[in-house]
C-alpha cells in the first residue's frame, strides 16, 4: 500500500463542501460582528465627525445596516443554493441536458456541448440572481437615495455585461 492510496477513500464532494460551509460560517460570524458594530456606534466619533455631519452619518450608519441585512440573507441563500445544486448533481444533470439540447439542434460536437451549458447555466444564474439585484438597486439604492437607474436601463447595462464577460 503506497502513500497516495490513503486518498481513495476520501469523499472530496462532502470534504469541500464542509470547508466551503465552513467558510461562510465564518464570513458570517465576521459580518455579524461588522454588524454589531454598526449598529451600536449611533453617534459619530471625533475622527468621523471631521468628515460627515451628524446627519450624513445617520444616513450613512442606516444605508449600512440595511446592506449588511440583506447581505446575510443573500449569502445565506445562495450557501444553500450551493449545496443543493452540488448534492443533486444539478450541473451534471444540466450537462446532459445541454448534450440533448445540441442534439435536438441536430449537433454532436463536444465544443458545441460546452457552449450550450455555458449559455444554459448563464440564463439560469441571471433569472436565480435577478430578484436579489433588483431588490438591492431597486428598494435597497432606491430608499437611501442612491439609484438613478431606469428599469430599461438595468436590463441594457446587464446584458452589456453579460455580453463582455463572455466574450
Amino acid at each position: 500500500m503506497g502513500f497516495l492510496d490513503i486518498f481513495d477513500d476520501i469523499n472530496y464532494m462532502h470534504w469541500s463542501l464542509g470547508f466551503v460551509t465552513a467558510e461562510f460560517f465564518w464570513d458570517l460570524f465576521l459580518i455579524l460582528r461588522q454588524r454589531r458594530t454598526v449598529k451600536d456606534n449611533r453617534t459619530a466619533n471625533e475622527d468621523v465627525k471631521k468628515l460627515m455631519d451628524d446627519e450624513t452619518y445617520v444616513k450613512s450608519r442606516l444605508y449600512s445596516l440595511e446592506k449588511i441585512n440583506f447581505g446575510i440573507i443573500k449569502d445565506a441563500y445562495h450557501e444553500l443554493e450551493l449545496l443543493a445544486i452540488t448534492l443533486t448533481f444539478f450541473l451534471a444533470k444540466l450537462w446532459n441536458f445541454s448534450g440533448k439540447s445540441i442534439q435536438f439542434l441536430g449537433y454532436t460536437n463536444e465544443l458545441i456541448q460546452s457552449n450550450m451549458f455555458l449559455l444554459q447555466t448563464t440564463i439560469l444564474s441571471f433569472v436565480v440572481h435577478l430578484p436579489w439585484s433588483l431588490y438591492r438597486t431597486f428598494v435597497i439604492e432606491e430608499r437611501h437615495g442612491f439609484n438613478k437607474m431606469t428599469i430599461g436601463f438595468y436590463f441594457k447595462d446587464t446584458l452589456k455585461k453579460m455580453a463582455v464577460s463572455k466574450s
